[in-house]
C-alpha cells in the first residue's frame, strides 16, 4: 500500500504542472485534482496500516507558518485568500462564479 501511495505522490508531483492543460470534464476536474484524490484514497489506508505518521521537521513547520501568515495578510487586506489555485476566474469576495 505504501508503494502505491508513493507512486501516486510522484504522479501528483508531475501532474501539477499539467493542471490546466488536462481537463477531464465537469464531474472530475483537472488531472491534478484526480491524482490528488487518488493519492488521498491510497495514503489514508497506508497510514492506518503503518500505524504511525512521521513527525514534521523544522522546514515543514516553517512552510506551514508562512502559509498561515500569508493567509492572515490577505484576509487583513480584504482580499479573497486562495490557498489552492483554480478559482482565479471567480470575483474575489463576491462569491460569483
Amino acid at each position: 500500500m505504501r508503494r502505491l501511495a508513493w507512486g501516486l505522490l510522484v504522479l501528483l508531483a508531475f501532474a501539477i504542472p499539467w493542471e490546466y492543460s488536462l481537463d477531464l470534464g465537469e464531474p472530475l476536474g483537472n488531472i491534478a485534482r484526480v491524482a490528488g484524490l487518488l493519492l488521498l484514497l491510497a495514503a489514508i489506508p497506508a497510514i492506518l496500516q503503518a500505524g504511525r505518521v512521521r513527525t514534521p521537521g523544522s522546514m515543514q513547520w516553517l512552510v506551514l507558518l508562512l502559509v498561515f501568515l500569508e493567509h492572515r495578510r490577505d484576509r487583513d487586506a480584504g482580499q479573497d485568500a486562495r490557498l489552492l489555485p483554480g478559482d482565479d476566474d471567480r470575483l474575489a469576495g463576491v462569491g460569483v462564479c
